[in-house]
C-alpha cells in the first residue's frame, strides 16, 4: 500500500501500476486490480457521469449526472482547444443536498471548427472543487455556414445556406425514421411545414463532399 499525504483538493494524480518482470520474461496477459481511496471531506458532488457528443445546429451537448451532491454550490463548464489552457464558458447552479439521481445539461453553442475539450468543475459552498474527466468532440470538416430559424416553428422553418449549389440532397423524417414530404420554396430558402403534425423531426442535409449534417427541428402549434 502506498499513502499520499496533504494531496491538494482540486488537483488531478496520475498512478501507474505495472509489473516488473522483464518483458521478455512474459508469457501471457497479466492483470490485476487495485483501489484508491480518498479520506478526509467529503466531496461536494459524487459525479455519475460526463458525456460530451455533437448536437443539432453543429452545437455541442454537455450531460452529466450526479449520485449524491453535499452542499455543493454549482457547476462550472471549462471549455479549451489544447487539453492544457482551459477557460470557463458557463455555469449552472447544482441542487445543494441530494441522495438521488440529477442530471444536468449545458449546451455550447459556439464551439471552434477543431477538437474541443471539455472538462466539469464541481464546486462546494466552501469553495472546495473537484474536476471530472476530460470530453472531447471534434468538428474537423464540418460546415457552420447553414442555419435554420425559428426553431420551434410553426408555419415556415427559413434556411440560411453560405452555398447553396454544394446542397446535394435534403430529407424530413418523423422521430419513427419515416421520411415525410418535403416542401421546399423555388429558391430553397424556406421550409413550409404547415401541412406537418406538431413534434419532432429530422432534417437530413447531404452535400456534394458526401458530408452529412443532420438538425432536430420541432413544429408547434
Amino acid at each position: 500500500s502506498l499513502t499520499i499525504a496533504n494531496a491538494a483538493s482540486g488537483t488531478t494524480y496520475y498512478f501507474r501500476v505495472y509489473n516488473n518482470t522483464p518483458a521478455a520474461a512474459r508469457i501471457v496477459a497479466e492483470t490485476g486490480n487495485f483501489t484508491i481511496q480518498v479520506s478526509g471531506d467529503a466531496l461536494p458532488v459524487t459525479l455519475a457521469s460526463f458525456e460530451a457528443s455533437l448536437s443539432e445546429n453543429n452545437a455541442v451537448r454537455l450531460n452529466w449526472a450526479t449520485t449524491a451532491e453535499n452542499d455543493a454550490s454549482h457547476f462550472e463548464v471549462e471549455h479549451s482547444l489544447s487539453g492544457k489552457e482551459w477557460g470557463k464558458i458557463g455555469e449552472i447552479k447544482a441542487v445543494g443536498n441530494n441522495t438521488g439521481s440529477k442530471s444536468y445539461t449545458y449546451i455550447h453553442t459556439n464551439p471552434s471548427l477543431s477538437v474541443n475539450y471539455y472538462r466539469l468543475k464541481s464546486v462546494d459552498l466552501n469553495g472546495t472543487f473537484t474536476h471530472s474527466a476530460i470530453e472531447s468532440v471534434s468538428l474537423k470538416g464540418i460546415s457552420k455556414d447553414l442555419f435554420l430559424y425559428p426553431n420551434p416553428a410553426r408555419e415556415y422553418l427559413s434556411l440560411e445556406i453560405g452555398d447553396q449549389k454544394a446542397i446535394s440532397s435534403m430529407q424530413l423524417f418523423n422521430m419513427t425514421g419515416n421520411e415525410v414530404v418535403l416542401k421546399l420554396d423555388k429558391a430553397g430558402r424556406s421550409l413550409d411545414v404547415r401541412h406537418l403534425p406538431a413534434g419532432s423531426y429530422l432534417l437530413r442535409i447531404s452535400r456534394d463532399d458526401s458530408s452529412v449534417q443532420t438538425f432536430r427541428i420541432v413544429i408547434g402549434r
